[in-house]
């Protein structure tokens, strides 16, 4: 349930991204009297300088929440003015403040333009403090547009100037923002570690005079998560417990039943059921006085699921349903997904297989609807970044211009004086053509630098058009493959063999799971792909009745954890020598896949004892509409492609085997892939 446990993270979360939303949260309380004072004097203060753009700054702040439009409005005419008058510091604030009004509004390209334009004049002037704010503008973004490593960057070097400048405070909310940041990584114990160090300068410094205690028990609350995650009942419970007593003193429904979820949850992993019920229970009646459908799904999956495993079967089908009915009603794609995973989990405890089976099915569909909507997102921020990307170079290309003018400009200036000057004092023509000689050397050495420059950024874009070009490949392979083990299992279902269908469901589940976590990156561990082709190898051999065996070797001197692959490169020549090689053949089968240390490469070798390419081209002709296997043509396109990226050559080999009589003996498959260390 990690799932379940990280979205309540991700809510809780975004108090800890205090420096995005504390500013929407002060402008949608701001009483609307006071809105209206601050347009009133503008209106009033004819002439426009330092106060005037104060308090139009002011303004562009406080009514960013109730009106969008506006506030884009005020800070575009805050920033003019700032360069006007000139004040680069409020110019410099005008940049984050528009910024952020672009953020809240998943806006990303224009937020990240502004927040940019606010650091690098920042950076310039030496507004150290603000650039602080601009750094944590861009890790906020950035996590949110799913770039963790862009984020993890600029998070760091907002730490960083908030430690140079002794600002305890802001290093205890970056701080925070890390933990959060790691969690959403999967990387529990460094959440932690930043969790714990933000805690501890909050519980140092909260008395009457700052009061920090929703900050702790926010953080408390998140650090409990981990620990159920972790199995740490104990530290979970005592966290937990802490959160829950200020939201409780401090009346605050929505995260007082956020963290009684997450305790029944923690209670039921930890076996307790009583327990686990008797919270689950009131968190239920209590929800039911408020408008939450997040929360009352959360709690009736729990309770659900405690009711089916104390043998309560109707009461936690009709829970079940209840929870499947809010998820639509919300049209939430996760909230469903969950949903009928539970009514598969609550049926075949009940013992209806048909009916589990159908909510699998449907669970199985919904799945494949949220990874086109992950994939969609993806798409759309690597758009954002690619905008963003041709937007800076398009500023530097102009700066690169306007300086060139510039200094054509001072030089026919420069030209105009020296000539006055000649003709003034009858200077000799020769010192007048040693200047422009030199004026046209300067130029040719200016010429050749912006030639560099265009050659540079060319060289940058080609790479970029190669790494798109290779997770468009990538995202080729998934469906054709997916296709291949859905038939299979659709085999097993028709054959009527239950037992099979489920241990086939249970690995192929396995494999697509590793397949989706994969799914954005191009790439994946040496060890992960050998996993993933042990997984599929069973997956073929239970489908094919064990009628072929096989082995997998790999070389003690490749280091599998530390060497990247091409995602899947290999499962497509293991596909097509089962396919086409063995399973044609009469009597004994055998596949051996060898993976071995060659120099710069990853050396794979794969020998079946087959009936030959000969005599499977034979047989393929004989099969009306039988075409080449696109998942081969594929994945010699993505072996070229990475061929191109790094300069090595990455090919393959094929060597028809023989027996002692010159038969066909099978078929040997080489591959080259050189060696990609993390």
């Amino acid at each position: 349930m990690r799932s379940r446990s990280l979205e309540v993270l991700q809510l809780l979360g975004l108090t800890a991204c205090l420096a995005l939303f504390a500013e929407s949260a002060a402008a949608f309380q701001q009483p609307r009297g006071e809105l209206d004072s601050l347009a009133g004097a503008l209106e009033a203060h004819a002439k426009k300088d330092t106060a005037y753009l104060e308090t139009l700054l002011t303004l562009a702040r406080k009514i960013r929440l109730q009106d969008f439009d506006k506030s884009e409005a005020s800070f575009k005419e805050a920033i003019a003015l700032s360069k006007s008058l000139p004040d680069d510091l409020r110019l410099v604030r005008a940049y984050n403040g528009a910024g952020i009004t672009y953020g809240m509004q998943d806006k990303y390209s224009e937020a990240i333009a502004h927040f940019n334009q606010a650091l690098e004049l920042a950076l310039e002037k030496d507004f150290t403090y603000q650039a602080g704010i601009s750094y944590g503008m861009l890790g906020v973004v950035y996590k949110r547009m799913g770039e963790y490593t862009r984020s993890l960057e600029n998070y760091t070097k907002s730490l960083r100037i908030c430690e140079t400048l002794n600002d305890a405070e802001g290093i205890a909310s970056t701080n925070h923002n890390l933990g959060v940041l790691f969690d959403m990584m999967r990387e529990p114990e460094k959440a932690l570690e930043y969790f714990n160090r933000a805690l501890a300068w909050y519980q140092e410094n909260d008395s009457g005079k700052n009061d920090y205690g929703k900050n702790m028990a926010t953080l408390r609350s998140n650090i409990g998560n981990i620990h159920t995650n972790k199995g740490s009942y104990d530290p979970a419970i005592e966290n937990y417990q802490a959160a829950l007593d200020y939201y409780r003193q401090h009346h605050i429904p929505y995260l007082t039943l956020n963290t009684l979820s997450n305790m029944g949850w923690m209670y039921y992993k930890k076996g307790d059921l009583t327990k686990a019920e008797e919270i689950l229970e009131q968190s239920l009646t209590r929800v039911n006085n408020y408008n939450l459908p997040q929360q009352k799904i959360a709690i009736l999956y729990s309770l659900a699921k405690i009711k089916a495993d104390q043998g309560s079967y109707r009461e936690g089908i009709r829970l079940a349903l209840e929870a499947e009915h809010l998820a639509d009603s919300i049209r939430s794609l996760k909230k469903r997904s969950d949903a009928q995973s539970l009514l598969s989990y609550v049926y075949e405890k009940a013992g209806d297989p048909v009916k589990a089976l159908d909510h699998y099915k449907q669970y199985d569909a919904l799945q494949d609807s949220l990874f086109n909507q992950d994939k969609t997102r993806t798409y759309k921020s690597q758009q954002v970044i690619m905008e963003v990307d041709e937007k800076e170079r398009e500023l530097k290309a102009q700066t690169l211009e306007m300086a060139f003018l510039n200094r054509q400009l001072a030089a026919g200036n420069r030209w105009k004086w020296i000539l006055g000057i000649a003709c003034a004092f009858l200077l000799p023509a020769g010192l007048l053509y040693y200047q422009k000689y030199r004026q046209r050397l300067k130029y040719s050495d200016e010429l050749q630098a912006r030639n560099e420059l265009i050659t540079k950024q060319k060289a940058e874009i080609e790479e970029m058009n190669g790494q798109l070009e290779n997770r468009m490949l990538r995202a080729q392979i998934n469906p054709h493959f997916i296709f291949n083990a859905l038939s299979a299992i659709q085999h097993f279902i028709t054959s009527n063999d239950k037992k099979a269908s489920l241990h086939y469901l249970s690995l192929f589940s396995t494999m697509l799971r590793q397949v989706l976590e994969t799914s954005v990156s191009t790439n994946m561990t040496l060890k992960d792909e050998i996993e993933f082709l042990g997984i599929y190898l069973e997956l073929e051999a239970l489908r094919f009745d064990e009628e072929f065996i096989y082995e997998i070797n790999l070389d003690d001197r490749l280091d599998a954890e530390m060497l990247e692959v091409p995602a899947m490169i290999i499962q497509p020549f293991v596909e097509n020598a089962i396919l086409h090689g063995l399973m044609p053949r009469k009597g004994s089968r055998k596949l051996t896949l060898n993976i071995n240390d060659h120099d710069e490469y990853i050396a794979v070798s794969l020998t079946d004892n087959g009936i030959g390419r000969e005599e499977s081209e034979r047989l393929n002709r004989k099969q009306v509409g039988r075409t080449p296997s696109r998942g081969i043509f594929l994945t010699r396109q993505r072996l070229g492609t990475l061929a191109g990226s790094n300069g090595r050559k990455a090919g393959v080999h094929y060597t028809d085997l023989r027996d002692e009589t010159g038969k066909a003996s099978g078929t040997r498959v080489e591959i080259n892939i050189p060696k990609q260390e993390l």
